[in-house]
């Protein structure tokens, strides 16, 4: 598996495949589009990670503001992740190691962010009021 950041003018030559692999996850969050996504990035405000070598995901991460300082948010995923639960469950761990290393790189203290995905990490998940999950991450 392999993480990357994609720099937003390589997000801008490639959105023909970006963008609608990100419209699912998107339509998951009511009031988004995928045009404000789109201009979030090309102005810095979102950056874009790649996840290759086994899956095909892109994610989307904005920092915030954490309870103790800064937070990496996890505002999308999108994509597929090969193999079975047990694979999928191996790579979805690969990969929240490498957001916990950008996070940390990039100052953050924990991570937040949605969905039902980062249950089987043991990180910390609260049901939301409006349905769906929570998440936080602290970093050590």
């Amino acid at each position: 598996m392999h993480v990357a950041i994609i720099a937003p003018d390589e997000v801008q030559v490639n959105w023909h495949w970006i963008g609608p692999l990100l419209v699912p996850a998107i339509r998951q969050h009511p009031g988004a589009t995928l045009e404000e996504v789109r201009q979030q990035v090309m102005a810095g405000d979102m950056l874009v990670l790649r996840v290759t070598g086994g899956s095909d995901v892109i994610v989307c991460l904005t920092k915030c503001d954490g309870e103790d300082g800064m937070a990496l948010f996890v505002n999308y995923v999108a994509g597929t992740i090969d193999g079975g639960p047990k694979e999928q469950l191996r790579k979805i761990r690969t990969f929240a190691a490498a957001l916990e290393a950008e996070a940390k790189r990039m100052g953050c203290t924990e991570i937040q962010g949605g969905g039902r995905m980062w249950k089987p990490l043991g990180w910390t998940i609260s049901d939301r009021e409006s349905g769906g999950y929570s998440l936080r991450k602290v970093l050590a």
